[in-house]
């Protein structure tokens, strides 16, 4: 079953609300006409506020606590997260497991509190590298879907987001047949689990660049991409090509005249590297995430799902390229 993809950008600990919110006005002008992709902005906590997106943009929260109120000094609720117009909350991404400590158990509370909140979890899960060489890859992952999704019913409102810690900011790249068999695994442990997991979306994360995202996205299940870098905006374009989109059928006629100029572009991610080069130097922004194109929506997609019954939410901007993935424009 075709899924559309989703290109979720994960800030990290960048951008002020200020910055992000114009970041995000200047990305949202630039794809008005952006088809078959949808894209999720997960900015820090006080980047949440008063945003304002709407299908096919989202907005997310980096992570969230399992109650709903209490002495929980430094924490947010999954209600909090909800009053800000989020629909989607990361949960368990590897900077949370290995810098900061949670557990399989408490990630899993986590995902239940954003699945009662009426909200969708964005479950990361993966390998580290010494994981990974003693081939234990597949015992890891099988570990965290099990005791992450542990008392969870159906999976229709979750994303899976696969990304080995050791090419998560790293310049390295899993090669596509390590990326496919982990996919592999995660869809046969997941068909498992829950034998009605074919509509889930798993997305991979792992040093992005614009010079893998189109291999990336043909690779058979994988639905997209959780990226932490400048690389959005190129995803976009390529996941629209490999659809036969072309650019025309990413940003519209108008939108990919005003934002590559008048000629047509003969190398288009060449000029949109220069673009992305230019507007990073003149704003002195690191654009960090903007994705791209899709196939054919199914009926059941979760972000037809967020679309039905999300309120009209805010949205912010893109962050520095230390994260999942990087936009390379050459030089170190």
């Amino acid at each position: 079953m075709n899924l559309t993809p989703i290109v979720a950008g994960n800030w990290k600990m960048h951008k002020t609300p200020s910055d992000g919110a114009s970041f995000i006005e200047l990305t949202k002008n630039l794809l008005l006409d952006i088809k078959h992709v949808s894209v999720i902005f997960a900015p820090p906590f006080t980047g949440l506020f008063d945003l304002n997106v709407k299908p096919p943009f989202y907005s997310a929260a980096q992570n969230c606590h399992w109650e709903q109120t209490g002495a929980f000094t430094g924490e947010i609720s999954v209600s909090m997260i909800r009053d800000c117009g989020a629909e989607f909350v990361i949960i368990g991404h590897s900077e949370r497991r290995h810098v900061f400590g949670e557990s399989d158990e408490w990630i899993n509370r986590k995902v239940k509190a954003v699945l009662a909140g009426n909200m969708k979890p964005i479950l990361c899960i993966g390998e580290l590298l010494n994981q990974r060489e003693a081939g234990q890859t597949e015992l890891v992952l099988k570990s965290q879907l099990e005791q992450g999704l542990a008392g969870v019913d159906a999976l229709e409102n979750i994303v899976i987001a696969y990304e080995p810690v050791w090419a998560i900011g790293t310049g390295v790249t899993a090669n596509a047949d390590q990326v496919e068999s982990a996919h592999s695994s995660v869809r046969n442990i997941l068909k498992e689990l829950y034998p009605e997991s074919d509509t889930i979306h798993v997305l991979y994360g792992g040093s992005v660049k614009s010079g893998n995202a189109e291999e990336l996205i043909q690779i058979p299940g994988v639905n997209g991409f959780l990226i932490g870098g400048a690389s959005m905006l190129v995803s976009v374009v390529l996941m629209q090509a490999s659809q036969g989109g072309g650019l025309s059928g990413t940003f519209g006629g108008q939108a990919a005249s005003s934002v590559l100029g008048g000629q047509n572009a003969g190398n288009v991610l060449s000029r949109i590297t220069t673009w992305l080069a230019t507007l990073f130097l003149s704003l002195a922004v690191i654009i960090s995430m903007l994705s791209g194109p899709a196939t054919n929506a199914s009926s059941s997609s979760i972000v037809k799902q967020a679309a039905e019954d999300r309120p009209v939410v805010p949205a912010t901007d893109p962050i520095q390229s230390d994260g999942e993935a990087t936009l390379d424009l050459g030089g170190n």
